[in-house]
């Protein structure tokens, strides 16, 4: 799988899949095409670590953004609102320049610089994607911006020593003058599978669903001691409400499915569906399936195992498991998506 992650900070679980220091702003209904977006302040960092086993020397992460106010800096240093890791070494950052561009750099050392992106002041947003391969002296970064070709840098130094692997994507700003920006619609992606998804997706809006009625299976017993009506007990919008509300199970293959409502976009193609689930272990080693129901088959994932204390499960598929071919959005509008209790 190459599609990672889809994040449009609408299903309140964002400062749990990210992990952040020092957040003064945080999520909002700003200007994001749907729902809402994340606003960077002064020495905030907003990082999201690849899943296990999917690091990789090539990725690809698409962001919709906008520049808020005429904030640009001209602070080298303190200046770097889009940074990738491997771990705690910073190979690559890019920082806003005063003529609106994206300055990309390998610590201090100025790689290449891309056209002009930003005004300063202007209400228009755009959306950025940086695909970088890491590398000694072959390494490469392309900038598109808007579907534009804005950088192209090839057979270049991108590895700032540690692995030549990107494993952490991270928003930042430092303590200095800075750039403060809008972000949302994030997408990140390896070079590990088919096309399109070992590349550029294009400018994405991330819409989030939530449960709004029973699927086919109720198996798991609600909060209120029944199986009945169990969707009303995880449809809680925009965040979960911990142990007032849940639905449980002990007992392996018991399955629980929900409708949700309709997609607002009613055109275009979709890159991919990422269904999460806000779930704990009652002291057990249980693990949980994510299952989707697009049609009249059920469709699980591999076991994901749960913590003592409540957690976000996510899962991306990116095509459709029942018809092997790109979700539609008429099937995305008909399916069910749950979870199943497994050992």
């Amino acid at each position: 799988m190459s599609l990672l992650l889809l994040e449009g900070f609408d299903d309140g679980e964002w400062d749990s899949r990210w992990s952040t220091f020092s957040v003064a702003t945080g999520v909002g209904t700003n200007d994001a095409p749907i729902g809402q977006s994340f606003i960077t302040d002064r020495d905030v960092e907003l990082k999201w670590t690849l899943p296990t086993g999917s690091a990789d020397d090539t990725v690809t992460v698409g962001f919709w953004c906008k520049l808020e106010a005429t904030i640009i800096s001209t602070a080298a240093e303190g200046n770097a609102p889009f940074r990738y890791r491997d771990g705690s070494t910073i190979h690559l950052n890019g920082r806003v320049t005063a003529t609106g561009a994206i300055a990309m750099y390998r610590g201090s050392t100025l790689l290449g610089t891309s056209d002009a992106i930003f005004t300063a002041g202007s209400a228009v947003a755009h959306y950025i994607e940086i695909q970088m391969t890491i590398h000694d002296s072959t390494g490469a970064i392309t900038i598109m911006a808007d579907n534009t070709e804005v950088l192209a840098l090839t057979g270049i130094d991108t590895q700032n020593g540690g692995a030549a692997e990107i494993n952490v994507i991270e928003f930042h700003e430092g303590t200095d003058d800075k750039t403060r920006i809008q972000i949302s619609d994030i997408y990140v992606t390896n070079e590990v599978g088919d096309s399109p998804y070992n590349s550029f997706l294009g400018p994405l809006i991330v819409e989030t669903l939530f449960p709004d009625g029973n699927g086919t299976d109720s198996d798991f017993t609600g909060s209120d001691a029944d199986s009945t009506d169990n969707y009303l007990h995880v449809d809680e919008s925009p965040t979960h409400d911990s142990d007032t509300s849940y639905v449980e199970s002990t007992t392996n293959t018991n399955r629980d499915t929900y409708t949700f409502g309709a997609l607002v976009s009613t055109t275009g193609a979709l890159r991919g569906i990422m269904a999460t689930a806000v779930a704990k272990h009652g002291g057990g080693g249980d693990n949980i399936l994510m299952s989707t129901r697009p049609i009249a088959t059920d469709h699980d994932s591999s076991a994901y195992a749960l913590t003592a204390a409540y957690a976000p499960v996510d899962h991306v598929w990116q095509i459709s498991p029942e018809t092997s071919s790109a979700w539609t959005i008429a099937e995305v509008n008909d399916s069910e998506f749950g979870i199943e209790n497994t050992s």
